[in-house]
């Protein structure tokens, strides 16, 4: 899903047990993941100069 709306390949981010993880995309893409995931996934993110390192994981 990521591939196809944000153009995300797999070698953009860590796969981990819970989601994803290191994931370095823009405000808009941070702000369109938000909209798209389920309230039942957390996204966590940090800003890196004017970039996010985005986490996304199953809510327990």
């Amino acid at each position: 899903m990521l591939k196809l709306k944000f153009d995300i390949t797999e070698e953009m981010y860590e796969l981990t047990e819970q989601g994803i993880a290191k994931l370095i995309a823009g405000e808009d893409t941070l702000s369109g993941i938000k909209q798209m995931l389920s309230p039942n996934w957390k996204v966590q993110e940090k800003e890196l100069d004017g970039k996010y390192e985005i986490s996304i994981t199953l809510n327990k």
